[in-house]
Protein backbone atom coordinates (compact mmCIF):
# COMPACT_ATOMS: atom_id res chain seq x y z
CA UNK A 1 0.00 0.00 0.00
CA UNK A 2 1.01 3.65 -0.96
CA UNK A 3 0.72 5.99 1.32
CA UNK A 4 -0.36 9.39 -0.48
CA UNK A 5 0.37 12.62 1.49
CA UNK A 6 -2.55 15.27 0.18
CA UNK A 7 -0.77 19.15 -0.11
CA UNK A 8 -2.89 21.63 1.03
CA UNK A 9 -2.64 25.43 1.02
CA UNK A 10 -1.02 26.93 4.17
CA UNK A 11 -3.56 28.67 5.91
CA UNK A 12 -1.59 31.11 7.94
CA UNK A 13 0.56 33.15 5.18
CA UNK A 14 0.04 32.48 1.68
CA UNK A 15 3.25 30.56 1.48
CA UNK A 16 2.27 27.38 -1.02
CA UNK A 17 1.06 24.03 -0.42
CA UNK A 18 2.05 22.02 2.68
CA UNK A 19 1.40 18.38 3.82
CA UNK A 20 -2.29 18.32 5.41
CA UNK A 21 -1.42 16.50 8.65
CA UNK A 22 1.10 18.59 9.57
CA UNK A 23 0.10 21.94 8.68
CA UNK A 24 -3.57 20.65 10.73
CA UNK A 25 -1.26 19.82 13.66
CA UNK A 26 0.50 22.86 13.38
CA UNK A 27 -2.78 24.92 13.79
CA UNK A 28 -3.91 23.12 16.92
CA UNK A 29 0.09 24.65 18.61
CA UNK A 30 -0.94 26.05 21.49
CA UNK A 31 1.09 26.73 24.73
CA UNK A 32 -0.89 24.68 26.63
CA UNK A 33 -3.08 21.42 26.35
CA UNK A 34 -6.29 23.68 26.73
CA UNK A 35 -7.97 24.50 23.71
CA UNK A 36 -8.65 28.04 25.60
CA UNK A 37 -4.61 28.36 25.99
CA UNK A 38 -3.39 30.63 23.07
CA UNK A 39 -1.39 29.61 19.89
CA UNK A 40 2.08 29.44 20.24
CA UNK A 41 2.56 32.20 17.77
CA UNK A 42 0.18 34.89 19.93
CA UNK A 43 2.32 34.15 22.79
CA UNK A 44 5.56 34.73 20.66
CA UNK A 45 3.74 38.07 19.55
CA UNK A 46 3.39 39.24 22.92
CA UNK A 47 6.76 37.73 24.66
CA UNK A 48 8.69 39.69 21.27
CA UNK A 49 6.54 43.11 21.78
CA UNK A 50 8.45 46.13 21.75
CA UNK A 51 12.42 45.93 20.44
CA UNK A 52 14.14 44.13 22.91
CA UNK A 53 14.35 40.96 21.19
CA UNK A 54 17.07 40.29 18.87
CA UNK A 55 17.15 36.77 17.97
CA UNK A 56 14.58 34.21 17.78
CA UNK A 57 15.74 30.82 17.53
CA UNK A 58 13.09 27.71 16.49
CA UNK A 59 14.39 23.95 16.74
CA UNK A 60 12.44 20.77 16.21
CA UNK A 61 13.56 17.02 15.31
CA UNK A 62 10.90 15.13 13.40
CA UNK A 63 7.58 16.19 13.73
CA UNK A 64 9.03 19.09 15.61
CA UNK A 65 10.92 19.61 13.18
CA UNK A 66 8.20 20.10 10.40
CA UNK A 67 6.57 22.20 12.82
CA UNK A 68 9.15 24.56 13.25
CA UNK A 69 9.35 25.27 9.77
CA UNK A 70 5.58 26.11 9.55
CA UNK A 71 6.25 28.43 12.68
CA UNK A 72 9.56 29.89 11.23
CA UNK A 73 6.83 30.75 7.98
CA UNK A 74 4.17 32.04 10.18
CA UNK A 75 5.94 34.30 12.65
CA UNK A 76 7.73 36.00 9.45
CA UNK A 77 5.30 35.79 6.98
CA UNK A 78 3.16 37.60 9.64
CA UNK A 79 5.14 40.48 11.36
CA UNK A 80 5.54 38.65 14.55
CA UNK A 81 9.51 39.02 14.05
CA UNK A 82 11.48 39.14 10.63
CA UNK A 83 13.71 36.54 10.27
CA UNK A 84 14.33 34.01 12.35
CA UNK A 85 16.70 31.62 13.01
CA UNK A 86 15.52 27.57 12.12
CA UNK A 87 17.29 24.62 13.14
CA UNK A 88 15.87 21.24 11.98
CA UNK A 89 17.11 17.81 12.39
CA UNK A 90 15.30 15.21 10.39
CA UNK A 91 12.41 16.55 9.57
CA UNK A 92 9.92 15.41 6.64
CA UNK A 93 9.52 17.26 3.19
CA UNK A 94 8.94 21.01 3.58
CA UNK A 95 6.29 21.20 1.70
CA UNK A 96 5.26 21.78 -2.11
CA UNK A 97 7.28 24.16 -4.55
CA UNK A 98 5.44 27.56 -3.41
CA UNK A 99 6.57 26.57 -0.05
CA UNK A 100 10.28 25.36 -0.68
CA UNK A 101 10.54 28.86 -2.62
CA UNK A 102 9.11 31.21 -0.07
CA UNK A 103 12.21 28.86 2.90
CA UNK A 104 14.09 30.09 0.15
CA UNK A 105 13.59 33.85 0.49
CA UNK A 106 13.26 34.33 3.71
CA UNK A 107 16.74 32.07 4.66
CA UNK A 108 18.04 34.85 1.81
CA UNK A 109 17.10 37.69 3.83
Amino acid sequence: MDAHFIPIPFPFFGAGRTEQGFTNFFSTLRTGPDVTEPRVIDALRSLISGDTVKTLRITGHSLGAALATRLAIDVSGNGVFPSPTVYTFGRPPRGRQGLRRHLRQLSSE
